[in-house]
């Protein structure tokens, strides 16, 4: 009879050890989803001040000023228009002109930097 106790114990304790283990296992799952939907809470509130923002019309009137290129009232337009006629050429320049150095001046100036007797 005490033999039959013990394995009932036995038996007991082991699905003791098992229920723990799991629910070591589920706590660790829910605190985990728990920090999944606090970051997609913030995400969805940030993109929510985006649209918000993004649907006012100071939005609209900083892209249309600063990406579209438009004017504000009072704003002073420039349009640059082209030049008739051929575009003008810069003036040439002259090339340098070059002086014939001496084969043992060119020597010279390798073994005596310092003392570079070439023009």
């Amino acid at each position: 009879m005490i033999g039959l106790a013990l394995v009932i114990v036995f038996l007991l304790l082991a699905d003791f050890n098992n229920r723990l283990a799991e629910l070591q296992q589920l706590t660790a799952q829910r605190d985990t989803a728990g920090a999944e939907a606090t970051d997609l809470a913030q995400t969805a509130s940030a993109l929510e001040t985006q649209i918000a923002f993004a649907t006012s019309g100071v939005a609209v009137e900083d892209w249309a000023y600063e990406e579209g290129h438009l004017a504000r009232p009072g704003d002073v337009v420039v349009v640059p228009v082209a030049q008739d006629g051929p575009a003008p050429t810069p003036a040439p320049t002259p090339a340098p002109t070059h002086i014939p150095v001496k084969n043992w001046e060119v020597w010279w100036a390798l073994f005596f930097p310092e003392k570079n007797t070439s023009p």
